[in-house]
């Protein structure tokens, strides 16, 4: 009856009563079957779901229609108030946003993908990233925002210690100057004495 039916549909945790709402473009059935696959699998993209079926077997929970949308322009709306009207508790997103013709960059899609498993990146899906992140400019904002988080002041000095400069971040050098970042923290480990003809120190506040 309900297979090829858009819905909106919540899972019940019988044990403590729990809930977790969503939406069945495909049909509530199919949906079920693609929850309790993933779930079996534990590669579910909801944790707080998947460890509730990791403790408590999959006879604990409950699969419910909530309502039948004939109207899928509207699917996601309904969702969104049946979630303000639970109050899930497995719900991690509580701002229901549709994703239906929404372009993603590959790198997008990789996190997403790598996030939906529950694991680490690979070596080669990191080397995926950053191979897609070759060539992109980073906008001021964004290497102000990397200098603030990184910011452990430095200083520059020549060879007799006069001191040149005075640097945020050891970031903020090689963003701004071109300098090697790995290159200046070994002068600041102690690793190397001098870098391009000057000497790294960390500034003492």
């Amino acid at each position: 009856m309900y297979m090829s039916i858009a819905c909106v549909y919540k899972i019940v945790n019988i044990n403590n009563g729990h809930e977790y709402v969503g939406s069945a473009l495909k049909g509530f059935d199919w949906r079920k079957r693609k929850h309790l696959r993933e779930l079996k699998q534990k590669k579910h993209h909801n944790r707080h779901l998947q460890n509730a079926y990791n403790i408590y077997g999959e006879n604990s929970f409950s699969f419910q229609i909530l309502e039948i949308v004939e109207n899928i322009s509207i699917l996601t709306q309904k969702e969104q108030e049946w979630v303000n009207r639970l109050n899930p508790v497995y719900n991690v997103m509580r701002d229901i946003k549709s994703h239906i013709g929404v372009k993603r960059s590959p790198e997008t899609c990789l996190k997403i993908s790598q996030a939906l498993i529950g694991s680490h990146h690979s070596k080669e899906t990191k080397e995926k990233l950053r191979q897609l992140g070759l060539g992109k400019k980073q906008s001021p904002e964004t290497i102000k925002k990397r200098m603030v988080n990184q910011y452990k002041p430095i200083l520059q000095l020549d060879k007799d210690f006069n001191i040149i400069r005075e640097w945020n971040s050891a970031t903020e050098a090689s963003l701004l100057n071109g300098f090697n970042r790995k290159c200046i923290y070994r002068c600041l480990w102690g690793l190397r004495p001098t870098y391009k003809g000057f000497r790294w120190q960390k500034k003492i506040i």
